[in-house]
């Protein structure tokens, strides 16, 4: 999914209805994530690790692989969604938000 069909298709109306739905939010909220993954997934990742945080700032500049999406069971709200699992160059892996490693988000 390139960005112009993602924002065409979660414009701000249709995210602000998705959030107030309350009978099937999580069904819907799904829908949306799963076109955030493809969106991120098609336009590409960027080649190194760009920290948002200082907790994390030792890995800036580091290559990096995906390995896979993140999921509620690594202990994330739905809504905090999406993030990938990563593994450095150094060899250590840990969860990263699109805005560390997404090209788009650069």
């Amino acid at each position: 999914m390139t960005v112009e069909e993602f924002n065409k298709k979660w414009n701000m109306e249709a995210y602000t209805t998705l959030m107030e739905r309350k009978d099937d939010w999580e069904e819907e909220y799904t829908k949306y994530l799963e076109d955030s993954y493809s969106m991120y997934e098609d336009t590409g990742f960027a080649p190194t690790f760009k920290s948002i945080y200082s907790a994390t700032g030792q890995y800036d500049g580091l290559r990096f692989k995906v390995l896979r999406r993140a999921t509620p069971d690594d202990g994330f709200d739905l809504e905090c969604l999406p993030a990938w699992e990563v593994e450095f160059e150094n060899g250590e892996r840990f969860i990263c938000l699109p805005e560390e490693i997404c090209s788009i988000e650069r």
